[in-house]
């Protein structure tokens, strides 16, 4: 199977979008939701139903395609085959090489007859995930990340442009676009400078180049702002005493991230994961391009 075969929406939608178009096309029509189960790293994982065995799986707006572990796909009992026309590579240099035809897909009340993943090679995932969510299924939607509720949701994108905020009356809108990748970058402001920066729900930390962080903020390595944090990673990391993160006009007060040096991160891009994001309510308009946010606790 070639790389463009890994293409998948839920046939449930089709009826729910129509019915949405017919009865008002300004209201946002939720067709998911699932609570979100954080791991002992605080990172976002949803259950999913394959075959009758539930699986655990990172919703990972900076992936590509979703995956399975190796451990879960011999659980599954699924058959591997060979991608054709070459391989994916994941981040760190994993090369994917197979893929697994799942059948009898369901997921918070969407169900689909079959569904390809990826298949990930060795201990590239915790034990307590067995996979991944990705934007190869997320794209088709729109995703709502409410971490005031721990609540994962889906809508239809079938909406009046802007018309997407249910939950409060004050909210930011970011505007975003896609990298080579796909993945969502978008500007933040960080104690008052720009910075360009990719969304990421996937990753714990929040993670951003040192020698940048360096040159924009005029520090070094004796500066008193600047910590080391342990090297369980195996390379070294360090934290700086930022102040304010801005999300057009939103604000998260003492951002945490993570400062790596160039020659181990191999990162051009501050890495926005979850230590920031759970202090947000996000929503991810797909199609619009546009990041609607508002703090985790404004309902």
């Amino acid at each position: 199977m070639a790389k463009a075969a890994f293409v998948f929406t839920f046939a449930t939608v089709i009826g729910l979008a129509a019915l949405a178009r017919a009865e008002d096309v300004c209201t946002v029509t939720r067709i998911a939701a699932i609570q979100m189960r954080p791991d002992s790293d605080r990172g976002v994982q949803v259950p999913m139903q394959i075959s009758g065995h539930t699986v655990n799986l990172l919703v990972d707006t900076a992936g590509v395609v979703s995956m399975l572990s190796e451990k879960t796909v011999k659980t599954l009992s699924l058959y591997q085959q060979s991608i054709q026309d070459g391989y994916f590579m994941e981040f760190g240099g994993t090369r994917i090489t197979n893929y697994v035809v799942a059948h009898d897909i369901e997921f918070g009340g969407l169900k689909a007859s079959q569904l390809d993943f990826l298949v990930l090679p060795g201990s590239g995932l915790s034990d307590e995930i067995e996979g991944t969510l990705a934007p190869d299924i997320l794209r088709s939607y729109d995703v709502d990340f409410d971490f005031g509720a721990s609540t994962f949701k889906l809508y239809t994108q079938d909406h009046c442009p802007g018309k997407v905020v249910y939950w409060a009356t004050d909210y930011a809108i970011v505007p975003f676009t896609f990298d080579r990748d796909k993945h969502i970058r978008l500007e933040v402001t960080l104690d008052g400078k720009v910075q360009s920066a990719i969304l990421d729900s996937g990753s714990t930390h929040s993670i951003m180049s040192l020698e940048m962080a360096e040159d924009m903020f005029d520090f070094d390595s004796a500066s008193p702002g600047l910590t080391t944090l342990p090297t369980g990673a195996g390379f070294r990391r360090y934290r700086y005493g930022f102040k304010t993160m801005t999300f057009g006009g939103v604000t998260v007060n003492n951002p945490d991230i993570e400062l790596v040096p160039d020659r181990d991160s191999h990162m051009h891009s501050l890495i926005l994961g979850v230590s920031i994001l759970h202090h947000l309510h996000l929503y991810i308009a797909y199609r619009e391009h546009k990041l609607y946010v508002t703090p985790a606790d404004a309902h």
